[in-house]
């Protein structure tokens, strides 16, 4: 396999025209040239922390959606589906996620049984203990077996936060402010940063670009139809970074932090690259995974079937609220949560298999969960359709606060 293309180059921070040679799925060979290629090769993108169940979409379908954004691998919490279903859930992911050429890492749960947790961590696939909210959290499992401890300490400062440190907190992607960036930065965390908190810790994204990692957390199905981590890149880019510091947070950066399996553009690394029109726009061409490409223009890699996983539903918590009309609700890890003041025990009902909803005079409108209560089994772009409709169709009926409810708590 052959691609030209302009090289960036992040490690000798350089731009020039080049061929790239991969055979097997491993780059063999990077030839300056002088004459072919006008546009942009640079390294796959990796979303280093993101909750799946936010966006409703199993790993195989996560991937599909994303590498025509220029995403190549993610690092997956598992949290949710472990409270759902156990061990059994998180299998059921990694299992799902096998089976696309996507990169997919994940961070093993804190909520399970340390037996399983173990079990977990001494797997490839698992690349970090997730987040940690206590220091009595297992972190001694991910040292013996040397993964990476990612911590959640929003509200966690001073004497407190070294304590966390000192137990053996890596990072935290709870951080949205910069007097708490600049609090972790010294004690030499690593901060992971979201779309919500690049504003404000943009400031210190310029001052120690090596110690930064991109993420989307939480996102809605609707938003990767737009992008993914190259909106990302490209609003840091927009906001003045250099774009070589940019593409290294969002790539390099994670494979080194969790050490990934990730290519970076080297003789001898695997072929996981994208071509871009610009550095501008990062509208992204073409995403190569292993020297397979997985995205051309329309052309995608295929799409998996994923199979549905049913679960007792522990608890249905249901409020009245006098501003909504009928009711709306969904499946979380926990239960079902339903808010409303008409139709409620009908929602419910509906629910049980899982799914979010809303109920107005006996009138149904869903997307089914079937995955857990978690995740669908549609396609990426049918899940963003029916969500969108359905905020559409909540604030109709007087729930304002669709975007917060929609989302699975942690």
């Amino acid at each position: 396999m052959e691609v030209h293309g302009k090289i960036v180059d992040i490690h000798n921070r350089e731009i020039f025209p080049a061929v790239i040679t991969a055979e097997n799925g491993i780059i063999t060979r990077i030839e300056r040239n002088s004459h072919r290629g006008k546009h942009f090769i640079m390294p796959g993108l990796i979303d280093a922390h993101v909750h799946l169940e936010s966006c409703f979409l199993p790993p195989s379908e996560f991937a599909r959606m994303t590498v025509r954004h220029g995403s190549v691998a993610a690092v997956i919490d598992t949290g949710a589906m472990a409270k759902a279903l156990g061990i059994s859930g998180v299998e059921y992911l990694v299992g799902n996620a096998q089976k696309t050429p996507f990169k997919f890492s994940f961070a093993a749960p804190t909520s399970l049984p340390e037996g399983e947790i173990d079990e977990l961590l001494a797997q490839s696939p698992f690349v970090s203990l997730g987040e940690v909210k206590s220091t009595e959290d297992p972190i001694h499992i991910a040292k013996k077996y040397e993964k990476r401890v990612d911590g959640h300490l929003s509200d966690i400062f001073g004497e407190n936060l070294k304590a966390f440190h000192d137990a053996g907190i890596e990072s935290d992607h709870g951080c949205n402010t910069l007097s708490a960036a600049r609090e972790r930065h010294a004690l030499g965390m690593k901060l992971l940063i979201d779309e919500g908190a690049l504003n404000s810790l943009f400031p210190i994204m310029q001052e120690s670009p090596e110690n930064c990692l991109f993420c989307r957390d939480y996102l809605q199905p609707d938003q990767l139809l737009v992008g993914h981590m190259n909106l990302l890149v490209r609003k840091a880019i927009q906001k003045g970074m250099d774009p070589i510091d940019a593409i290294k947070i969002g790539s390099q950066n994670a494979v080194e932090h969790y050490k990934l399996d990730v290519g970076l553009l080297r003789v001898g690394d695997p072929a996981d690259f994208i071509m871009v029109e610009n550095l501008e726009s990062l509208r992204v061409l073409e995403t190569y995974i292993d020297g397979r490409c997985v995205f051309k223009e329309t052309n995608l890699i295929s799409r998996i079937e994923p199979r549905a996983v049913h679960r007792k539903v522990p608890v249905a918590t249901i409020e009245e609220d006098p501003r909504v009309k009928g009711a709306i609700g969904l499946s979380t890890a926990e239960g079902i949560i339903a808010v409303g003041k008409d139709d409620v025990q009908l929602l419910v009902q509906a629910l049980e298999k899982g799914g979010l909803g809303i109920c107005y005079e006996g009138k149904l409108d869903l997307l089914p969960l079937p995955i857990g209560g978690l995740f669908s089994n549609l396609e990426g772009e049918e899940v963003a359709i029916r969500y969108s409709n359905l905020n559409e169709i909540a604030k109709t009926r007087g729930a304002s606060f669709t975007e917060r409810f929609f989302h699975h708590p942690n």
